[in-house]
């Protein structure tokens, strides 16, 4: 269940998560005042001479944090710790931001390795009881000289609902029929908790369904709330 299959719904359609500026915006997040460099000092001085024997652009893409912007609204840390590997940035996002307990974990859902074009970031889902959460992105992006965390502190406001309390897929999928006069034949894909954009909030399990009759202009996505069917995002594959 811990993969990264579903697709970004458009502002249109699903409000956009709330990302929250700074370190003290929520309990969750850690202290930055030491820079983090004590946290990872060890792991950077490991891999220090490792990390001399590469080109620059080898572990991060040859850019240097100058070119990244003094202010990005969703920051929780920068420091000029260099890291050189997705491991190295679990620790350092482990180490920005607490989790609230164990059942809570960061997962690695995407990462532009693959992309030297890019800068060098690795983004990290949570997930709660080992469910991914909508919402709950959270990006490492390192660079020759330094690290940056940035996030979703809102989405520990929520109030997560739970696992077992949920309708099948098919009735699920039976109430949105019923209720839409839709009964294109769409295929289930996975559960996922939604979290809203305002926090605070109860955080629901949804249903993911895609309608796929290859033709690019008519496929779509649709989100159903596991617990009552209801539609909670719908956004098709061609988008205006």
């Amino acid at each position: 269940m811990l993969r990264k299959n579903y697709v970004r719904p458009i502002a249109a359609v699903l409000a956009a998560a709330a990302l929250f500026s700074g370190c003290n915006t929520n309990g969750n997040i850690k202290s930055s005042g030491s820079d983090s460099s004590e946290t990872t000092q060890n792991t950077t001085e490991s891999t220090t001479e490792e990390a001399e024997t590469e080109t620059t652009g080898t572990f991060n893409h040859g850019h240097s944090i100058s070119e990244a912007s003094s202010y990005r609204h969703d920051e929780i840390n920068r420091s000029s710790d260099v890291l050189t590997n997705r491991d190295q940035a679990q620790e350092y996002l482990e180490n920005c931001v607490e989790l609230p307990g164990p059942d809570y974990k960061f997962v690695l859902t995407e990462t532009s390795e693959n992309d030297p074009g890019a800068y060098m970031w690795y983004e990290f889902t949570l997930s709660y009881k080992d469910i991914l959460v909508m919402n709950g992105e959270f990006r490492v992006i390192t660079f020759t000289d330094g690290t940056l965390c940035e996030g979703n502190p809102a989405v520990f406001t929520c109030s997560f609902a739970d696992p077992n309390d949920v309708i099948s897929q098919d009735d699920a999928l039976k109430i949105y029929a019923d209720e839409y006069q839709d009964d294109r034949d769409y295929k289930y894909l996975d559960s996922i908790y939604y979290a809203s954009s305002k926090g605070n909030r109860e955080c629901n399990i949804v249903y993911k369904y895609k309608y796929d009759c290859g033709k690019f202009d008519e496929n779509q996505t649709i989100l159903l709330n596991a617990k009552t069917g209801e539609m909670i995002g719908c956004w098709p594959d061609a988008i205006d």
